[in-house]
């Protein structure tokens, strides 16, 4: 894992302001916050939250950024006593050789061996029923593996309590929570050792964070089911767990909310004080493989590793994937017919058309320039096209 230091964050902050992505500069500028234990600076920070809120439609770009940079001078002199760099090379997670067979026979997971670092995420892909959410829940100690060990560096599997306590896992189908959203993270937080206004500040700040401000005095049944995922989120995210194991988070979020929780939890997980490791579970492949350090596919209960797009291996052998490159594309009334002709000058292999979209693979050493041109060259109304050589994305295929 790459150590992120403070003022490397900061910086971050800094460069999204100078680029006027406002949003995104003040989520990761709450993320330093969230660093910090010094009340007076959550307090400060706290009322930053409101100024922002006041004014980031204002026009000019120049009044934000001035508010900006004064916060950001006071946390670069709360961060020489106040944060403490953690790392550990150690894995958090171990798995080797975990099998686990349902009584009836029906299904069973097979050998899957992984290890998860500290600000690392695995995601998990394939399709429904292929044991995506078994393995969640073996790793959360939910279900007892038949084979095979599983390790954590911050506890003995044995104990149930500190791996409740470090270990969360959010499943798809949220719990109901009685109260309102803002006794629920108050009393969170009380379990976990955080009374008088570390408690009441911490969560207005992790509220503001993913933005839930307006949101922070409803109960369950006032709130859509994307903001209850985001109120868990916040929730469990409060308890600083080691590791955080999340099935089909995305599910409940529209498209424009998916990819900007993924990489706030990517950027969260890789905390200076304290980072966490996250597995999650998700049929949005290419979301997931935007944030994942590794890809495992898994298909009836056997897994393939997707560790780079440089490399990709199977447990069965070190090479299933043959060398060649792999598009995927849309075409306006298009035959297949057509397209075969349009291509036949770049070293087509093979054509296949699932009524959708067509599947081309080509040699190796076709790019997706020379793709693209043979494409412009020709009368075809491209309408989608993406290389999947080094997606897991082939794997379904």
């Amino acid at each position: 894992m790459t150590t992120t230091t403070y003022d490397q964050k900061l910086k971050e902050v800094a460069q999204h302001l100078h680029g006027n992505d406002i949003q995104l500069a003040y989520r990761r500028l709450l993320d330093c916050v969230l660093e910090v234990s010094d009340v007076e600076t959550l307090r400060k920070a706290l009322e930053f939250c409101d100024w922002f809120e006041k004014n980031q439609k204002s026009d000019s770009l120049g009044l934000i950024s001035e508010g900006f940079q004064e916060f950001i001078k006071h946390l670069e002199k709360v961060y020489a006593s106040h944060i403490v760099p953690h790392k550990q090379e150690k894995p958090l997670l171990q798995l080797e050789n975990i099998s686990k067979t349902y009584k009836n026979g029906s299904f069973g997971l097979h050998k899957i061996s992984l290890e998860l670092h500290e600000g690392e995420i695995i995601g998990l892909v394939g399709e429904n029923g292929n044991g995506k959410t078994t393995l969640l829940r073996l790793v959360a100690n939910e279900l007892k593996a038949d084979n095979g060990k599983i390790q954590y560096a911050f506890a003995d599997s044995s104990d149930d309590y500190i791996l409740r306590t470090k270990l969360v896992y959010i499943e798809q189908r949220i719990p109901r929570w009685y109260g309102t959203l803002m006794e629920n993270l108050y009393f969170t937080l009380s379990m976990y050792g955080y009374s008088g206004e570390q408690n009441t500040l911490r969560a207005e700040l992790m509220v503001a964070r993913l933005g839930l401000r307006p949101f922070r005095n409803l109960t369950w049944n006032q709130i859509s089911s994307g903001y209850k995922t985001r109120f868990e989120l916040a929730k469990n995210l409060l308890r600083s767990p080691n590791i955080l194991l999340l099935d089909e988070p995305l599910a409940n979020l529209d498209i424009l909310s998916q990819q900007t929780i993924l990489q706030d939890l990517k950027f969260m997980s890789s905390s200076v004080n304290h980072p966490f490791g996250m597995i999650l579970s998700s049929q949005h492949i290419y979301e997931v493989e935007k944030v994942s350090d590794k890809v495992v596919y898994l298909k009836a209960g056997r897994a393939q590793y997707k560790e780079s797009p440089n490399k990709t291996d199977s447990d069965e052998s070190e090479s299933q994937i043959k060398p060649t490159k792999l598009y995927e594309l849309e075409l306006q009334g298009a035959t297949k017919e057509q397209l075969t002709n349009e291509l036949r000058s770049i070293g087509v292999k093979q054509i296949s058309f699932n009524g959708g979209v067509f599947l081309i693979e080509c040699d190796a050493s076709v790019s997706l320039n020379d793709f693209l041109l043979c494409l412009a060259n020709s009368n075809l109304q491209l309408i989608y096209l993406r290389d999947i050589s080094a997606s897991s994305r082939r794997f379904f295929l």
